[in-house]
């Protein structure tokens, strides 16, 4: 009876010792794949920022180079007005020293 009791007893440490032996295997594999997921989430979250970097760069190049053809046309436009105001402002003034030379 007492060796009955005793190797249940003895049987059952070892049941708590398999139970804890697949608790802490169990527990280690769920710590590394937290870290995995981490390192993935890591990975994907810097590749996210590259390509949202790269976007915005796309963006404003664009956009600079939609700017600058806004800019350029009305540079170009406001240099032939003042271009086509001197040729006339001159052409006046040649007019008038022609006038008074002649009257």
């Amino acid at each position: 009876m007492i060796e009955n009791i005793i190797d249940t007893i003895k049987e059952s440490e070892k049941k708590a010792k398999d139970i804890i032996a697949d608790s802490k295997r169990e527990a280690s594999s769920i710590v590394e794949q937290a870290y995995t997921e981490s390192y993935q989430i890591l990975d994907d979250a810097k590749k996210q920022s590259k390509d949202i970097i790269k976007e915005s760069e796309t963006r404003a190049t664009e956009e600079a180079s939609k700017e600058f053809s806004k800019l350029k046309k009305e540079y170009e436009s406001k240099l032939r007005s003042i271009a086509d105001d001197t040729a006339k402002k001159q052409d006046q003034a040649i007019d008038r020293i022609i006038n008074k030379i002649f009257d």
